[in-house]
């Protein structure tokens, strides 16, 4: 059976720019490509088609690209629908705006098409990690704790939506990791439980221990 295509949506009011990135991506990308001319549009897409990553503009009539990042997110996060913003732009609250609403990504025009390919697959790839990961904890519920025991790394995701950066600390009774919310795109800290602490006391003080923690402002 051939392999499935991946579904890139290119979302333009301009017909020139979607014509245009959409041809590079079916040609160099090796992509299925669909095209909205606006919001509306985009989210009848996004209803009705089995969408891999949205390249997203920002200023577009009626509905801009932020509403409609936001109205996607309700419903899907960063992992199960990565969505590249593309516009012209460039300021940095435009780019925090995004992300905080949930973007994945941010890239402004005139495109390097290189550049833009390379953080599309990259975002694709990242997704492809975090669907396997599901599936593998769905197969073995328990994937995490093997993981604890000693194959912690930098990269890893944990529970779908957590990215360890690096480890913070660690004694006898775990280690603390700093790390980020992929869905949130929050930095937090990760404490990690050692497996060789999985008694029932051992388990109520980790969770006494991480209800201190969140009561801290």
């Amino acid at each position: 059976m051939a392999e499935q295509l991946q579904t890139i949506l290119v979302v333009d009011d301009v017909e020139d720019n979607r014509d245009l990135l959409s041809r590079k991506l079916q040609r160099d990308g090796g992509f299925r490509v669909l095209q909205a001319e606006d919001g509306l549009r985009a989210l009848d897409l996004v209803g009705s088609e089995k969408i891999d990553l949205i390249v997203l503009d920002v200023m577009m009539p009626g509905m801009t690209g932020i509403e409609v990042l936001a109205k996607v997110r309700e419903t899907l996060s960063p992992t199960d629908l990565p969505i590249v913003m593309a516009t012209a732009k460039n300021q940095s609250e435009d780019v925090v705006e995004a992300l905080e609403n949930g973007a994945n990504d941010y890239v402004t025009k005139p495109f390097d098409f290189a550049v833009i390919l390379a953080r599309i697959q990259a975002q694709l790839r990242m997704k492809q990690a975090a669907a396997a990961g599901s599936r593998k904890r769905t197969e073995d519920p328990d994937a995490d704790r093997v993981a604890v025991l000693g194959q912690i790394k930098p990269g890893m995701v944990l529970a779908g939506k957590y990215q360890l950066e690096s480890e913070i600390g660690s004694g006898n009774f775990g280690a603390v990791w700093r790390a980020h919310h992929l869905t949130f795109k929050q930095p937090v800290a990760i404490k990690i439980l050692q497996g060789t602490h999985d008694s029932d006391e051992s388990l109520a003080r980790f969770r006494q221990e991480g209800q201190s923690a969140f009561r801290l402002q």
